[in-house]
């Protein structure tokens, strides 16, 4: 479970309520320093050494007492403002006046100035989630707004609340609300992961190329491949081969004549004439070749042996037993010295892939996510160039068309599903090296360098999102929000606490968060409204302006605290100086 932290809405943080004590005792040395030195500096009365000792107590005194009167009192009216209706409205009006006569902008309501200040909290506490959730690259309004126009880019519907866990956690939290914004942001989630399988096949047509009708796939293929070979195989078979003493030997066998008998019947059943083959037929009904046999009757046989022979649908590879264990060697025999016996004919099966080399391609390419990385190499390894194709156009249409099924399913995370089929990182909690192999036999095939890296990327933000939409939609009730809104609603205990060690401006604004549904739970579900507006919004040019406003507004609050710390110490050493300058004696005045 991740880190629960107390987010600040509508009451001081502990830090800020510890800086209380802490300001009244430096003021308090202050003080005592300023009213000593006052005193001494007095000749009048009791003298130096009593005027000094009395300026160091009274300043010690004052300092304690105003530092945290003027702290307090800002605090609390900032607490009033927050919580109380109607006095937010009131400031800024009067507020807004003097703004208007130095030409500033008005001041923001103050549920949106607090949303600000909650969201730049979590900002330096978290980096840019890349790798499953992994990151070095810090949340600044900058990198933000970098990150998002960058997957903007690549078709990817990115929100703040994508980039951290801690963006992503408050998100969680705010849309617990039921403000107006808050339902929109519901809405544009639940939507954005309805749409997240058609974007992730977007996402494979762009890096891997097009998904196809695999039947007419097969066919296109086959068309051109055959277009293509047939002057290169037509001259190979014209010009013959050189028979070797290993092919005479294979052609004597019964096996082959068994088959020369089956590629006859096929030449004739068709209208063919097996003479124009070289096949001769025996008086007694056999076939047999003449002296010089035709290689293209050759090359018949071995594909007639090599397309009965059952093949596995996952790797493409015979599956050999002992009944085709020996007409599967038979055909390896054959091809391996046809091929020498005839250059032509090597160049034209190196080079282009014959109908069923295509099939069973694209079919072993359908498979792709059940397929480890070696055993994509070693298939595809020995294919001519258009079986590869073939394979690589099964399996992008397979991840495709897996995609968009898989996100029929409303809390199917699609991107995840995809990397796992393609051996991409991300399996776990943190990013892992996922099938090197598989990735780069892949990529390989696509003929696109760099396209699995392009593609992870695109993959690792849509994970991203889904993480949103799960931690908001699919968490259990006992998850990180509920934590995160039970430190938020913190009991009457800390209120206790908070008044026995004197913290008043937090007792104080305590017990206004808790009040009337008018009052304090209006202000929680206007910020819930303003953090769900700004950590759900997707188009880069309103990201950028609102996180520009968030980092000012860290930037003034930074400012404004230092201004009021400086202001606690000036007060008490003005009036620690006051004090130790001052004796009994009335002063005259003419």
């Amino acid at each position: 479970m991740a880190d629960i932290r107390p987010v600040k809405v509508g009451a001081l943080s502990s830090k800020a309520a510890a800086s209380l004590p802490n300001a009244a005792l430096n003021a308090s040395a202050n003080g005592a320093l300023y009213g000593g030195i006052g005193g001494a500096l007095n000749e009048s009365g009791d003298g130096r050494l009593q005027n000094a000792a009395g300026g160091a107590i009274g300043g010690a005194v004052g300092g304690a007492v105003l530092a945290p009167l003027l702290r307090g009192g800002m605090a609390t009216g900032t607490f009033a403002r927050q919580n109380i209706p109607g006095v937010d409205q009131a400031v800024s009006s009067v507020g807004n006046v003097f703004n208007k006569m130095a030409n500033r902008a008005p001041d923001r309501p103050a549920a949106q100035q607090q949303a600000q200040r909650i969201i730049a909290d979590e900002m330096g506490n978290g980096t840019i989630a890349t790798g499953m959730g992994t990151g070095s690259v810090p949340l600044t309004a900058e990198t933000v707004t970098d990150e998002i126009a960058k997957r903007d880019l690549m078709g990817i519907p990115a929100m703040p609340a994508d980039l951290s866990e801690q963006l992503r956690r408050i998100t969680s939290w705010s849309l617990q609300g039921r403000g107006a914004m808050t339902t929109k942001a519901r809405a544009a989630l639940g939507e954005r992961q309805a749409k997240q399988g058609q974007r992730i096949r977007d996402h494979v047509q762009s890096e891997l190329g097009p998904a196809v009708d695999p039947i007419k796939a097969v066919d296109d293929i086959r068309y051109r491949a055959s277009a293509e070979a047939a002057p290169n195989y037509r001259q190979a078979y014209n010009e013959g081969m050189t028979v070797s003493t290993e092919m005479q030997e294979i052609m004597k066998t019964p096996a082959f004549k068994q088959e020369a008998a089956k590629a006859f019947k096929e030449i004739r059943d068709y209208g063919g004439n097996p003479k124009d083959f070289g096949f001769i037929q025996r008086p007694d009904g056999s076939v047999d070749f003449g002296e010089t046999p035709s290689l293209e009757a050759i090359d018949m046989i071995i594909k007639k042996i090599r397309m009965d022979i059952p093949r596995n649908p996952l790797t493409g590879r015979p599956e050999l037993d002992s009944s085709n264990f020996r007409a599967s060697g038979m055909a390896s025999g054959l091809d391996e010295e046809a091929r020498k016996g005839s250059p032509l004919f090597d160049t034209a099966k190196s080079k282009y892939a014959d109908e069923m080399a295509i099939r069973d391609a694209l079919e072993q390419g359908q498979n792709v996510g059940k397929m480890s990385g070696h055993e994509i190499a070693a298939s595809t390894r020995a294919m001519p160039e258009h079986a590869q194709e073939a394979w690589i156009t099964g399996a992008r249409t397979s991840l495709a068309d897996n995609a968009v099924a898989a996100g029929q399913k409303p809390t199917a995370n699609v991107a995840q599903n995809t990397r796992n089929k393609v051996g991409l990182s991300g399996a776990g909690s943190a990013a892992s090296p996922g099938d090197v192999v598989k990735v780069d036999a892949i990529e390989n095939l696509t003929g696109k360098p760099g396209s699995m890296g392009r593609l992870d990327d695109r993959l690792e933000a849509e994970d991203q999102g889904f993480k949103t939409f799960s931690e908001a939609f699919l968490n259990s009730k006992t998850n990180a929000r509920e934590s995160l809104d039970e430190n938020l609603m913190a009991g009457i205990t800390q209120t206790g606490r908070d008044l026995l060690f004197g913290n008043i401006a937090s007792a104080v604004g305590g017990v206004l968060f808790r009040g009337t549904a008018k009052g304090s739970f209006k202000f929680k579900q206007d910020v819930q409204d303003s953090i769900a507006e700004i950590l759900t919004e997707t188009k880069p040019d309103n990201i950028k302006a609102a996180f520009e406003a968030i980092q000012q507004r860290a930037a003034h609050d930074r400012k404004f605290s230092a201004l009021l710390n400086k202001a606690g110490v000036q007060v008490s050493r003005l009036s620690a100086t006051q004090l130790g300058g001052a004796d009994g004696d009335p002063i005259q005045t003419e």
